[in-house]
């Protein structure tokens, strides 16, 4: 279990419109997705329709940590994400996880 604290863009995956920002909790991460808890936006609920979200870390183990995610599956204030754009760097910084 991770618990850190991320931002949230949240984006029309058909286009560069932005809907909504806020925060959220990554629990759990690996190289393909992550879980993310407590969501939190700006200006409502995650919408019905499929969704990117551009995430940022900014916190220890994960400093100045984004990627660009894939909302595969959510709830009331949770949601499974899987990368669709994750720079390799990004993913070492999640492999370094697993070998501390």
């Amino acid at each position: 279990s991770l618990n850190v604290k991320t931002r949230i863009e949240v984006f029309d995956p058909s286009g560069p419109l932005r809907f909504d920002n806020g925060e959220a909790r990554i629990e759990n991460i690996s190289c393909g997705g992550a879980y993310l808890s407590n969501i939190v936006l700006k200006h409502g609920s995650l919408p019905e329709e499929s969704v990117l979200f551009r995430l940022r870390v900014n916190e220890k183990p994960l400093e100045d940590w984004k990627a660009d995610s894939l909302v595969v599956r959510h709830e009331k204030d949770a949601a499974g994400v899987k990368y669709v754009s994750i720079a390799k760097e990004e993913k070492n910084k999640i492999i370094d996880l697993f070998e501390s």
